[in-house]
């Protein structure tokens, strides 16, 4: 009886788990909707699309990409705000910050 126990054991996690995708994707998808660039897409779209996604948090000030990374994640904010800023320049030999400048500022539902 204990390897039944865990067979059913294992079954139910299984299933929970199963569940818990289908509802994470189910999310992403009424969020992929309510960004403008990814409003068109049909309901196969947005699931084919959504089993793609990874929600990621940053904390405050956190860098999220610098210029010249490779450009391999698209990102969609979903709550709170970023900036693009460039630094003026380079940092001098006395370990100062380079001057920064905002080129844009994200909000959500915001993709870069």
């Amino acid at each position: 009886t204990r390897g039944i126990q865990e067979n059913v054991f294992r079954a139910r996690t299984r299933a929970t788990k199963d569940i818990e995708m289908m509802w994470r994707r189910l999310r992403f998808q009424r969020e992929i909707q309510r960004v403008p660039l990814l409003a068109e897409l049909d309901s196969y779209e947005r699931a084919l699309l959504s089993k793609q996604c990874v929600r990621v948090t940053f904390e405050a000030g956190a860098n999220i990409m610098r210029q010249g990374d490779k450009a391999d994640k698209f990102y969609i904010l979903l709550r709170g705000s970023a900036v693009a800023i460039k630094r003026e320049g380079d940092a001098s030999a006395s370990g100062a910050v380079a001057p920064q400048r905002v080129l844009r500022s994200y909000g959500p539902g915001a993709h870069f």
